[in-house]
């Protein structure tokens, strides 16, 4: 059924947005040189590759340094591709990787061979599945780059937290997958793409949860002061007991303890006050 389900899905999705991908792929190519279609090499079902279809979001040759994107204004992307990145265009065209059987419309996002090469035998267990456009670590984590933009070393952070909480995420999903759990996904998912995009950058004054709170205000303990400082600038964040709480709101009378950036940084935080004697932490 979820086979069937992929190949119809596609398919009319592919036919609707057709216009649209008429629109993208002008804008792409009068905006910068190259491709409209940017095919990376991803590991796939069974561990092997595949060329994955996106919309071209960046310069041509960007991907020949970091493979990761740092932060919303990455200067590798062009002035289309932020816009593309920002509402999720770029991910549209691998509806074709869907109907062609490359991947799946839910499952474990694809990652390059340079990744996979860091995983556990346990952790290649996610290769058991076709990957996906969406998934639970997509919506926990749609917002990785601008949390990698404060790291000092963005690949460490990505390779050693970031993606060690992403196969978390894969393997539960590999473990729990079934048709009705790929449909609520689904859906999850558009309602924080369209969430998001309605409410912009204003989860800092606490409208991404609708809880109306004071910004996340809290005590610094550890060593790294300047990452914690930095914390401050960023605008989309996660609030999950399980990835973290990047300057996010917080329900009144919550405590929430987590490690953010650097093992040593670690932020509490309660009923919306500076800290416990409500003084200014930095």
């Amino acid at each position: 059924m979820k086979r069937l389900f992929d190949i119809l899905a596609s398919g009319c999705g592919l036919i609707v947005l057709s216009p649209l991908f008429l629109v993208l792929a002008i804008w792409i190519k009068l905006d910068s040189k190259g491709p409209v279609f940017y095919r990376q090499v991803r590991v796939g079902r069974g561990n092997k590759d595949f060329r994955i279809f996106k919309f071209r979001s960046m310069r041509i040759g960007a991907d020949k340094g970091s493979l990761v994107t740092i932060g919303g204004r990455d200067p590798r992307v062009t002035r289309s591709g932020y816009y593309i990145r920002k509402y999720k265009f770029d991910e549209l065209p691998q509806l074709i990787n869907v109907f062609v059987g490359d991947m799946s419309l839910v499952g474990p996002r694809p990652e390059v061979r340079h990744y996979v090469d860091y995983w556990s035998p346990e952790q290649m267990r996610v290769l058991d599945v076709r990957p996906g456009i969406t998934d639970p670590a997509s919506i926990k984590f749609r917002n990785e780059n601008e949390l990698m933009e404060n790291a000092e070393d963005p690949e460490d952070f990505y390779i050693n937290v970031i993606m060690q909480e992403k196969i978390k995420l894969y393997l539960e999903y590999v473990d729990h997958s079934s048709f009705w759990y790929d449909i609520k996904l689904i859906f999850q998912t558009f309602k924080v793409i369209v969430t998001e995009r309605c409410e912009g950058d204003d989860v800092l004054s606490g409208g991404a949860d609708g809880m109306g709170q004071e910004p996340l205000l809290a005590s610094l303990k550890g060593e790294d002061v300047a990452a914690g400082r930095r914390l401050r600038e960023v605008k989309r964040v996660l609030l999950d007991s399980a990835a973290g709480c990047y300057g996010c709101v917080v329900p009144k009378g919550a405590w929430h303890t987590v490690e953010v950036l650097a093992p040593s940084v670690i932020y509490e935080a309660k009923d919306g006050k500076y800290g416990e004697d409500g003084s200014e932490p930095w």
